[in-house]
């Protein structure tokens, strides 16, 4: 059920010994005292301690417009969306509920008070249920909520036909999958709902997000250096 969730734990291993990692948090530090740590693991090790939502808020600031920042504050989600998980249960809910972890993650509003992980948790779980409901309409979620556009929603936007060339050469060139590129164009480009284009595909509303989430982590750092497909 959490099989997602190993693949972050897995691509975290990575991404602390990074140079990006390595950049940022010089970048990090020199802008924030609050995020003043050696090394990745040292801040996941700050998010426990009494000082933890601290670390977490100024992640947060950053999250709208770091990838990194936001990257990082979905792995010290991570224990709690396997919880969340395991609480909702009945089927294999963790990558519909990591994908709307992140979408409220680069979208979390500036200044809100309170716990960043509880209220990120929160807001997850009442996503997933307005999902889910029948006395809600279809697709409904945390999208119903956001207060500003997420960043692959900025780096998405523009001119419809561009776009759809350039996700046709991300998927040519091995960035995505074909049923990322459908479920990005369904409902990033043609507007379809995410149940109706889970609907058009034959898969749940779990699996369509999870390959829209798959496809637009890659294509934030990916697009833009792509050539146009025609």
């Amino acid at each position: 059920m959490t099989r997602i969730l190993d693949a972050l734990d897995a691509e975290w291993a990575h991404l602390v010994a990074s140079s990006a990692a390595a950049q940022a948090l010089e970048r990090w530090r020199e802008a924030d005292p609050d995020l003043d740590v050696p090394t990745l693991d040292a801040l996941m090790r700050a998010r426990v301690n009494g000082n933890g939502n601290v670390v977490l808020a100024a992640l947060a600031r950053r999250a709208p417009s770091d990838r990194l920042a936001a990257r990082v504050l979905l792995q010290a989600l991570v224990p709690g969306l396997g919880s969340l998980a395991r609480s909702l249960g009945g089927r294999d809910v963790a990558p519909e509920l990591v994908s709307f972890a992140w979408e409220r993650i680069r979208t979390y509003p500036s200044g809100r008070p309170g716990s960043v992980a509880a209220n990120t948790l929160l807001d997850v779980r009442k996503a997933y249920l307005a999902s889910v409901s029948d006395s809600l309409p279809a697709g409904a979620g945390i999208e119903d909520a956001v207060l500003v556009d997420s960043a692959e929603e900025v780096v998405l936007g523009g001119n419809a036909d561009d776009l759809v060339r350039r996700l046709v050469a991300a998927r040519d060139n091995g960035v995505i999958s074909d049923d990322s590129l459908r479920a990005i164009v369904r409902t990033r480009v043609c507007g379809d709902t995410v149940a109706e284009a889970a609907a058009g595909e034959c898969v749940t509303v779990a699996q369509l997000r999870a390959r829209r989430w798959r496809g637009e982590r890659v294509l934030r750092e990916c697009l833009a250096h792509l050539p146009l497909a025609g």
